[in-house]
């Protein structure tokens, strides 16, 4: 298991799943979403308040949840806006 991310305090089934996939160092977004997921915080809007989050894109799969997205996200005091794009079945597929 990784040192790295037994810093965390995560449960051991999800110390093995990382060990597992041979994760070794989180990356600066796990450091710092980490913590927040654990203490059970809105992640999205705790990491574009931090200093340094500047222009963030957020991709939803569905215009709905990008519509409350941005509604949370101008809740907490962060300019959001939704943009969605209307692609037929087959492209939907693809995409996801």
């Amino acid at each position: 298991m990784s040192a790295c991310f037994e810093r965390f305090q995560l449960l051991p089934p999800l110390l093995r799943a990382v060990a597992e996939e041979a994760y070794t160092t989180p990356t600066p977004v796990q450091v710092e979403a980490i913590p927040h997921v654990l203490a059970g915080r809105a992640l999205l809007s705790e990491l574009l308040q931090a200093p340094a989050a500047g222009r963030v894109l957020v991709f939803t799969r569905t215009k709905r949840r990008a519509d409350h997205a941005a509604q949370q996200l101008s809740r907490s005091g962060i300019r959001a806006d939704a943009i969605s794009v209307r692609l037929g079945a087959a492209r939907y597929r693809r995409a996801w």
